[in-house]
This record gives structure tokens, C-alpha cells and sequence, in this order.
């Protein structure tokens, strides 16, 4: 008799703790990161906003990060492109950016009740969001593009964020790029 409870038992345990697993599986994040310049020139025809290679001036440094989260059955992509310049390069670029892209000017509706600054430091970069009426394919917080400056390391950051299920932004813009986007 003490056999067999000992064996029903050890069966459940078994079975609760396989169970436990999958079910903690599910709901954890599942994180995938794929890089590179070749990578980006594959894929960037189809990120919105985001600059050709060749639209980016002499640079002396670029680095790509596409981040893609899984959550169960929903899922986001950020894609970050972050180039370095001499000094006399970055000055050129950041005229371009200012003739090229409209900025937010103003708060951003989040959640109803709490908006969010378009403008935010993370980094030593100084990011700006576009702007949402002018861009109508942008729609917070669903699909954002933020570009970031460094006037120390003479580098431009573009992040172009993308999830259909996101509602609002439970976070600071700094800590959103850092647990959202892969911003390092």
C-alpha cells in the first residue's frame, strides 16, 4: 500500500513540476537578436523610417541590433542602427536630420491619464521621437521611431520600435529602450 502511494505520488510530482515548466516557458520572454550591416541592408527596404546605408554620410563606425521579443502569443521587434562620425561628419549629419525628420513637439498621450516626454536622455544620447501626425504610420505607443544624438562620441542612433499588441508604456522612455528595445 506504502508502495504504491509512494508511486502516485512521485507521478504527480513529476507531472506538476513538467507542467510548471512548460507553463513557466510560456509566459517567460523569449529574446532573439540578429546583427549586422549585411543583415540590415537585407531587411532595411522594409523598416520604416530607418535610413539607407547609403543615405548615412562617411562614417567610421556602424553597428545594427534587430530585437525581437516573444511574450507567449504576442511579440515586438525594435531595430537600432547607431553610427559613429568624426567630428565634422556628425555636425553635417545632424543638419540633415534637422531638415530631414519632424520632431514631437509636444507630450504623448500614453495611457489616458499619463503622458510621455517625446524628448529623453539615455546613454549620453539625446533621443527624440518623430512625429506622429506628420509620419501617419507611426502610431504610439504600437510603432514608434526615436533618433538619438551624442555630441561626446560624435555617433547618431535611429531605433524604429514595432508591436501591435502594446497598448501604453508602463516605464520611463530610458528604461522602455533598455527592456524593450535592447538599448545598451
Amino acid at each position: 500500500m506504502f508502495k504504491k502511494v509512494l508511486i502516485v505520488l512521485s507521478t504527480i510530482i513529476t507531472i506538476s513540476l513538467s507542467v510548471f515548466a512548460l507553463f513557466s516557458w510560456l509566459i517567460s520572454d523569449r529574446i532573439t537578436t540578429k546583427t549586422g550591416i549585411e543583415y540590415y541592408e537585407r531587411i532595411s527596404p522594409s523598416v520604416r523610417l530607418m535610413p539607407w546605408i547609403n543615405d548615412l554620410g562617411t562614417y567610421e563606425d556602424i553597428s545594427f541590433l534587430h530585437y525581437h521579443k516573444d511574450m507567449l502569443i504576442f511579440s515586438s521587434d525594435a531595430f537600432t542602427l547607431k553610427v559613429k562620425y568624426s567630428k565634422e561628419n556628425y555636425k553635417a549629419q545632424q543638419e540633415i536630420l534637422s531638415d530631414k525628420y519632424t520632431y514631437q513637439v509636444y507630450s504623448i498621450k500614453n495611457d489616458g491619464i499619463n503622458n510621455i516626454s517625446p524628448i529623453f536622455e539615455s546613454n549620453g544620447f539625446h533621443f527624440k521621437t518623430l512625429n506622429l501626425k506628420k509620419y501617419n504610420n507611426l502610431i504610439f505607443p504600437k510603432s514608434i521611431m526615436f533618433i538619438g544624438t551624442n555630441d561626446n562620441n560624435f555617433e547618431i542612433a535611429y531605433i524604429y520600435f514595432y508591436d501591435v499588441d502594446l497598448d501604453y508604456i508602463d516605464s520611463s522612455m530610458p528604461e522602455f529602450l533598455k527592456n524593450v528595445c535592447g538599448w545598451k
